[in-house]
Protein backbone atom coordinates (compact mmCIF):
# COMPACT_ATOMS: atom_id res chain seq x y z
CA UNK A 1 0.00 0.00 0.00
CA UNK A 2 1.27 3.36 -0.88
CA UNK A 3 1.65 6.01 1.90
CA UNK A 4 -0.04 9.37 1.64
CA UNK A 5 2.02 12.10 1.61
CA UNK A 6 1.58 14.13 4.35
CA UNK A 7 1.43 18.25 4.49
CA UNK A 8 4.13 19.97 5.80
CA UNK A 9 1.54 21.23 8.84
CA UNK A 10 2.06 17.21 9.69
CA UNK A 11 5.46 17.14 9.46
CA UNK A 12 6.73 20.18 11.48
CA UNK A 13 4.07 18.78 13.99
CA UNK A 14 5.96 15.37 14.18
CA UNK A 15 9.40 17.41 14.40
CA UNK A 16 7.98 19.31 17.41
CA UNK A 17 6.46 16.39 19.29
CA UNK A 18 9.79 14.44 18.65
CA UNK A 19 11.97 17.27 19.72
CA UNK A 20 9.80 18.25 23.13
CA UNK A 21 9.98 14.30 23.60
CA UNK A 22 13.61 13.41 23.70
CA UNK A 23 15.47 17.22 23.45
CA UNK A 24 16.96 16.42 20.39
CA UNK A 25 16.52 16.71 16.81
CA UNK A 26 15.63 14.57 13.98
CA UNK A 27 17.91 13.23 11.24
CA UNK A 28 14.96 12.13 8.77
CA UNK A 29 11.74 11.99 9.20
CA UNK A 30 9.73 9.80 6.46
CA UNK A 31 5.94 8.83 6.18
CA UNK A 32 4.86 5.41 6.34
CA UNK A 33 1.49 3.85 5.38
CA UNK A 34 -1.27 5.01 8.09
CA UNK A 35 -4.88 4.41 8.12
CA UNK A 36 -7.82 6.94 6.84
CA UNK A 37 -7.22 9.46 9.75
CA UNK A 38 -3.67 7.61 11.56
CA UNK A 39 -0.59 9.16 10.26
CA UNK A 40 2.74 6.82 10.54
CA UNK A 41 6.10 8.38 10.51
CA UNK A 42 9.43 6.70 10.85
CA UNK A 43 12.22 8.94 12.11
CA UNK A 44 15.51 8.25 12.40
CA UNK A 45 18.13 10.52 15.51
CA UNK A 46 20.90 9.99 17.04
CA UNK A 47 19.60 7.72 19.49
CA UNK A 48 18.45 5.61 17.08
CA UNK A 49 15.58 4.68 15.19
CA UNK A 50 11.62 5.90 16.40
CA UNK A 51 8.15 5.66 15.06
CA UNK A 52 5.71 8.09 15.73
CA UNK A 53 1.97 7.83 15.08
CA UNK A 54 -0.43 10.65 15.25
CA UNK A 55 -4.37 11.82 15.19
CA UNK A 56 -6.36 14.77 14.31
CA UNK A 57 -8.89 13.30 17.25
CA UNK A 58 -7.44 14.04 20.76
CA UNK A 59 -10.49 11.22 21.84
CA UNK A 60 -7.56 8.53 20.11
CA UNK A 61 -5.33 9.13 23.00
CA UNK A 62 -7.05 6.66 25.27
CA UNK A 63 -6.44 4.14 22.38
CA UNK A 64 -2.48 5.11 22.52
CA UNK A 65 -2.47 4.61 26.31
CA UNK A 66 -4.04 1.48 26.63
CA UNK A 67 -1.54 -0.02 23.91
CA UNK A 68 1.39 1.65 25.82
CA UNK A 69 -0.29 -0.57 28.77
CA UNK A 70 -0.34 -3.64 26.88
CA UNK A 71 3.06 -3.12 25.81
CA UNK A 72 4.46 -1.95 29.23
CA UNK A 73 3.06 -5.06 30.13
CA UNK A 74 4.79 -7.10 27.68
CA UNK A 75 8.34 -5.75 27.98
CA UNK A 76 8.02 -6.35 31.67
CA UNK A 77 8.06 -10.40 30.69
CA UNK A 78 10.49 -9.87 28.32
CA UNK A 79 8.77 -9.57 24.91
CA UNK A 80 10.28 -7.63 22.94
CA UNK A 81 8.35 -4.68 21.81
CA UNK A 82 8.49 -1.09 21.04
CA UNK A 83 10.09 1.08 23.51
CA UNK A 84 7.02 3.80 23.95
CA UNK A 85 8.60 7.39 24.88
CA UNK A 86 5.39 9.25 25.02
CA UNK A 87 1.59 9.14 24.28
CA UNK A 88 -0.20 12.73 25.01
CA UNK A 89 -1.96 15.24 22.80
CA UNK A 90 -0.53 18.28 21.16
CA UNK A 91 -1.74 22.00 21.86
CA UNK A 92 -3.36 21.37 18.26
CA UNK A 93 -5.44 18.47 19.64
CA UNK A 94 -3.54 16.16 17.71
CA UNK A 95 -2.99 12.40 19.23
CA UNK A 96 0.30 10.83 18.93
CA UNK A 97 2.01 8.10 20.80
CA UNK A 98 6.22 8.03 20.17
CA UNK A 99 8.04 4.67 20.46
CA UNK A 100 11.57 3.40 20.34
CA UNK A 101 12.03 0.54 17.71
CA UNK A 102 15.05 -1.74 17.21
CA UNK A 103 15.85 -1.39 13.40
CA UNK A 104 14.62 -5.38 11.80
CA UNK A 105 12.95 -5.91 9.01
CA UNK A 106 9.74 -7.67 7.92
CA UNK A 107 8.89 -11.90 7.86
CA UNK A 108 7.43 -11.51 4.31
CA UNK A 109 11.98 -11.43 3.84
CA UNK A 110 12.35 -14.26 5.15
CA UNK A 111 12.37 -17.48 3.07
CA UNK A 112 11.64 -20.32 6.08
CA UNK A 113 9.04 -18.77 8.33
CA UNK A 114 8.40 -21.93 10.52
CA UNK A 115 11.65 -20.74 12.92
CA UNK A 116 9.75 -17.39 13.13
CA UNK A 117 6.45 -18.95 14.35
CA UNK A 118 8.35 -20.91 16.45
CA UNK A 119 9.75 -18.44 18.48
CA UNK A 120 6.17 -16.46 18.17
CA UNK A 121 4.74 -19.16 19.81
CA UNK A 122 7.29 -18.85 22.54
CA UNK A 123 6.50 -15.52 23.22
CA UNK A 124 2.61 -15.80 22.90
CA UNK A 125 2.41 -18.26 26.15
CA UNK A 126 4.71 -15.98 28.13
CA UNK A 127 2.58 -13.25 27.26
CA UNK A 128 -0.35 -15.21 29.00
CA UNK A 129 1.30 -15.46 31.64
CA UNK A 130 -0.06 -12.11 32.48
CA UNK A 131 -3.11 -11.83 34.35
CA UNK A 132 -5.29 -9.16 34.78
CA UNK A 133 -8.22 -8.12 36.98
CA UNK A 134 -10.70 -7.05 34.15
CA UNK A 135 -11.82 -8.24 30.69
CA UNK A 136 -11.70 -5.70 27.62
CA UNK A 137 -9.36 -3.73 25.24
CA UNK A 138 -9.59 -1.15 28.16
CA UNK A 139 -6.46 -0.59 30.12
CA UNK A 140 -6.59 -0.82 34.04
CA UNK A 141 -7.97 2.82 35.76
CA UNK A 142 -9.81 3.88 32.14
CA UNK A 143 -13.56 4.70 32.14
CA UNK A 144 -14.80 1.59 30.58
CA UNK A 145 -13.64 -1.46 31.89
CA UNK A 146 -15.71 -4.91 31.99
CA UNK A 147 -15.63 -6.59 35.31
CA UNK A 148 -16.92 -9.96 33.55
CA UNK A 149 -17.04 -11.97 29.89
CA UNK A 150 -20.14 -11.64 29.17
CA UNK A 151 -20.26 -7.78 29.52
CA UNK A 152 -17.21 -7.50 27.49
CA UNK A 153 -18.62 -10.12 24.53
CA UNK A 154 -21.86 -8.09 25.11
CA UNK A 155 -20.50 -4.06 25.35
CA UNK A 156 -16.98 -4.04 23.44
CA UNK A 157 -16.87 -7.48 21.16
CA UNK A 158 -20.67 -6.86 19.85
CA UNK A 159 -21.40 -10.51 19.61
CA UNK A 160 -25.09 -9.92 19.31
CA UNK A 161 -24.36 -7.56 16.49
CA UNK A 162 -21.87 -10.45 14.85
CA UNK A 163 -24.14 -12.88 15.02
CA UNK A 164 -26.83 -10.84 12.92
CA UNK A 165 -24.00 -9.83 10.83
CA UNK A 166 -22.96 -13.29 9.71
CA UNK A 167 -26.98 -14.82 10.35
CA UNK A 168 -27.95 -11.89 7.60
CA UNK A 169 -25.50 -12.67 4.95
CA UNK A 170 -26.09 -16.05 4.81
CA UNK A 171 -23.09 -17.57 6.33
CA UNK A 172 -24.71 -18.93 9.81
CA UNK A 173 -28.21 -20.39 10.13
CA UNK A 174 -29.39 -20.02 13.67
CA UNK A 175 -28.39 -23.23 14.71
CA UNK A 176 -24.69 -22.34 13.60
CA UNK A 177 -25.23 -18.46 15.73
CA UNK A 178 -26.58 -20.18 18.95
CA UNK A 179 -23.74 -23.03 18.82
CA UNK A 180 -21.43 -20.22 18.27
CA UNK A 181 -22.44 -17.66 20.61
CA UNK A 182 -22.63 -20.67 23.76
CA UNK A 183 -19.13 -21.88 23.02
CA UNK A 184 -17.85 -18.31 23.58
CA UNK A 185 -19.84 -17.19 26.29
CA UNK A 186 -18.82 -20.76 27.89
CA UNK A 187 -15.12 -19.84 27.18
CA UNK A 188 -15.33 -17.64 30.14
CA UNK A 189 -16.56 -20.23 32.69
CA UNK A 190 -13.38 -21.11 34.00
CA UNK A 191 -10.50 -18.68 32.13
CA UNK A 192 -9.82 -15.74 33.89
CA UNK A 193 -8.50 -12.27 31.96
CA UNK A 194 -4.80 -12.52 30.83
CA UNK A 195 -3.25 -10.44 28.37
CA UNK A 196 -3.80 -11.24 24.04
CA UNK A 197 -1.70 -8.79 21.50
CA UNK A 198 -4.95 -9.20 19.37
CA UNK A 199 -3.01 -9.57 15.88
CA UNK A 200 -0.45 -11.62 16.91
CA UNK A 201 0.23 -12.64 13.23
CA UNK A 202 4.03 -12.46 10.98
CA UNK A 203 2.56 -9.13 9.75
CA UNK A 204 3.05 -7.98 12.96
CA UNK A 205 6.76 -9.14 13.19
CA UNK A 206 10.05 -7.51 12.69
CA UNK A 207 13.40 -10.15 12.76
CA UNK A 208 17.26 -9.48 12.66
CA UNK A 209 19.18 -10.83 9.86
CA UNK A 210 19.44 -14.15 11.28
CA UNK A 211 15.62 -14.32 11.71
CA UNK A 212 15.42 -14.01 15.47
CA UNK A 213 12.46 -12.01 16.21
CA UNK A 214 13.36 -8.17 17.76
CA UNK A 215 10.14 -6.74 17.69
CA UNK A 216 6.18 -7.57 18.02
CA UNK A 217 4.29 -4.56 16.65
CA UNK A 218 0.60 -2.65 16.91
CA UNK A 219 -0.41 -3.95 20.22
CA UNK A 220 -3.88 -1.80 19.30
CA UNK A 221 -5.64 -4.97 19.13
CA UNK A 222 -4.67 -6.22 22.43
CA UNK A 223 -7.14 -6.79 25.05
CA UNK A 224 -7.07 -8.96 28.26
CA UNK A 225 -9.67 -12.35 27.16
CA UNK A 226 -8.95 -15.75 27.68
CA UNK A 227 -5.93 -17.55 26.75
CA UNK A 228 -4.55 -19.24 24.47
CA UNK A 229 -8.30 -19.20 22.90
CA UNK A 230 -8.56 -15.48 21.81
CA UNK A 231 -4.59 -15.27 20.45
CA UNK A 232 -4.78 -18.65 18.36
CA UNK A 233 -7.86 -17.61 16.69
CA UNK A 234 -6.58 -14.64 15.04
CA UNK A 235 -2.88 -16.22 15.25
CA UNK A 236 -3.57 -19.62 13.11
CA UNK A 237 -6.37 -18.98 10.57
CA UNK A 238 -4.35 -17.64 7.72
CA UNK A 239 -0.99 -20.34 8.52
CA UNK A 240 -0.54 -23.20 6.23
CA UNK A 241 -0.33 -26.40 8.47
CA UNK A 242 2.94 -26.95 8.70
CA UNK A 243 2.86 -22.89 10.19
CA UNK A 244 0.13 -23.52 12.69
CA UNK A 245 2.15 -26.60 13.69
CA UNK A 246 5.21 -24.85 14.14
CA UNK A 247 3.53 -21.62 15.95
CA UNK A 248 1.48 -24.43 18.20
CA UNK A 249 5.21 -26.28 18.98
CA UNK A 250 6.71 -23.06 19.88
CA UNK A 251 3.41 -22.59 22.19
CA UNK A 252 3.49 -25.80 23.93
CA UNK A 253 0.07 -26.85 23.78
CA UNK A 254 -0.70 -30.46 23.90
CA UNK A 255 -2.60 -32.17 21.07
CA UNK A 256 -5.36 -33.14 23.44
CA UNK A 257 -5.49 -29.53 24.59
CA UNK A 258 -5.43 -28.06 20.85
CA UNK A 259 -8.65 -30.65 19.54
CA UNK A 260 -10.48 -29.43 23.40
CA UNK A 261 -10.05 -25.97 21.99
CA UNK A 262 -10.69 -26.25 18.54
CA UNK A 263 -14.33 -25.67 18.52
CA UNK A 264 -14.30 -22.48 20.24
CA UNK A 265 -11.26 -21.37 17.82
CA UNK A 266 -13.81 -21.97 14.52
CA UNK A 267 -16.52 -20.29 16.22
CA UNK A 268 -14.11 -16.75 17.47
CA UNK A 269 -12.48 -17.01 14.18
CA UNK A 270 -15.72 -17.09 12.51
CA UNK A 271 -17.13 -14.05 14.48
CA UNK A 272 -14.00 -12.45 13.90
CA UNK A 273 -14.55 -11.92 9.80
CA UNK A 274 -18.30 -11.04 10.64
CA UNK A 275 -17.23 -6.73 10.10
CA UNK A 276 -15.67 -7.56 7.29
CA UNK A 277 -18.38 -9.53 5.73
CA UNK A 278 -20.77 -6.49 6.58
CA UNK A 279 -18.43 -4.24 5.14
CA UNK A 280 -18.07 -6.20 1.85
CA UNK A 281 -21.66 -6.75 1.58
CA UNK A 282 -22.30 -3.16 1.82
CA UNK A 283 -19.31 -2.48 -0.68
CA UNK A 284 -21.24 -4.47 -3.04
CA UNK A 285 -17.75 -6.42 -3.27
CA UNK A 286 -19.33 -9.82 -4.15
CA UNK A 287 -16.07 -11.60 -4.75
CA UNK A 288 -15.09 -10.73 -2.07
CA UNK A 289 -18.31 -12.09 0.01
CA UNK A 290 -17.43 -15.78 -2.35
CA UNK A 291 -14.33 -16.17 -1.20
CA UNK A 292 -16.19 -15.99 2.85
CA UNK A 293 -18.63 -18.15 1.49
CA UNK A 294 -15.86 -20.50 0.37
CA UNK A 295 -14.14 -20.58 4.39
CA UNK A 296 -17.30 -20.77 6.26
CA UNK A 297 -18.40 -24.18 4.22
CA UNK A 298 -15.30 -25.57 5.02
CA UNK A 299 -14.03 -26.33 1.73
CA UNK A 300 -10.80 -25.85 2.54
CA UNK A 301 -10.94 -28.50 5.63
CA UNK A 302 -8.91 -31.61 3.75
CA UNK A 303 -8.51 -33.28 7.34
CA UNK A 304 -12.17 -34.36 8.16
CA UNK A 305 -14.95 -36.65 6.64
Amino acid sequence: MRSRRPDARLRRAARAIFEASTGSPPRRIRAQAGGNTNHVFSIEAAEGFFVLRMDPSPAKVNEYRKERWAIDHARRMDIPAPNVIEVGVTPDDVAFMLARLEPGRPVADVVQTEPVLRQLGQYARKLHETSLSLFGGHHEGSTAPWKTWPEFLEHEFGLARRLEQLQALGLFDERLARRAADLVLRLGDDHEPRLNHGDLRLKNVLVTEDGRINAIIDWEFAVAAPAPEWDLALALHDLSVDEKDAFIDGYGLDDEALLAATPVLAALNMLHYAPFAAAAAQAGDDEQLRRYRRRFARVYDLYSL
